[in-house]
């Protein structure tokens, strides 16, 4: 058994973490991201050639420590998190961990304390060419300018994410967003599910999609999801979210993920 024990440590999947502050991020857009605004923000121990690496259990401290580093560096606090991952922890709570050390009787989240929100990215997609930037960008921006519209945004079950592939091809289809009306499927041994829904958006030129990591009592995730969806306007979602998760008797906004992929931002 110790062995078997060690083994599995020694298999465990590793991750790095990089950041960079972005004083504005309309200006940095415009200039087509060469902008001087850009700081970068590394854990301590990090340099050019050599990153420290963490397990996925250890991602809420680093992350934590993360953001320290950039506000004890004299930077504003920033109003967005914009979280590039790896499909398989995409279904981290990352807006329920606790943006400070967590004091007596005292618990301030990442999805509370920064103003716009934290906002889910899909690192997947940078370098996958089957995701189509260029279909990527144009529905980002029709999301953007369109009003409201619940039929905009695509119901996906875990158990059939490989048949919705063919409706994203369609260039015609104005298809913005995913909605998973079942909870996701867990991550085993460090990878997603083949075919489901992580590895689904790690591919699919959608900008927006929402899920439920825990059920919500006495309603089921789609119904969840579409009072999100339909609320207001399109744009307004990741607003929307953030207002349920500061009201303390709204459990929904607890459990609620976001992915929210402007092909316009990019790292550096």
């Amino acid at each position: 058994t110790g062995n078997h024990q060690q083994t599995a440590q020694e298999k465990q999947r590793k991750y790095t973490m990089q950041g960079w502050y972005i004083e504005d991020m309309e200006v940095y857009r415009r200039d087509d991201y060469d902008y001087s605004g850009v700081e970068n923000v590394d854990l301590p121990g990090s340099s050019d050639t050599d990153l420290p690496t963490f397990a996925a259990d250890e991602l809420e401290v680093q992350l934590r420590r993360l953001v320290k580093v950039c506000f004890d560096s004299g930077c504003e606090w920033p109003e967005s998190l914009q979280l590039f991952l790896p499909s398989e922890l995409m279904g981290q709570p990352i807006d329920s961990w606790s943006a400070e050390p967590p004091e007596e009787g005292q618990t301030i989240t990442f999805g509370t304390e920064h103003q716009e929100g934290v906002f889910i990215r899909s690192d997947a997609r940078l370098n996958n060419r089957r995701c189509s930037q260029k279909v990527l960008r144009q529905r980002w921006q029709l999301l953007k300018r369109e009003g409201t519209g619940g039929e905009f945004f695509l119901p996906a079950h875990e158990d059939s994410c490989n048949t919705l592939e063919r409706q994203f091809s369609d260039k015609r289809k104005q298809i913005f967003g995913l909605k998973l009306t079942c909870l996701p499927h867990p991550v085993e041994k460090g990878r997603v599910k083949k075919n489901g829904f992580f590895d689904l958006l790690a591919r699919s030129p959608i900008p927006a999609a929402l899920w439920l990591r825990q059920a919500v009592p006495n309603s089921t995730c789609e119904t969840v999801l579409d009072g999100v969806i339909t609320a207001g306007r399109l744009a307004d979602i990741p607003e929307t979210i953030r207002i349920k998760r500061l009201a303390d008797d709204d459990p929904e906004g607890q459990h609620l993920s976001l992915l929210w992929d402007d092909p316009f931002l990019l790292p550096p």
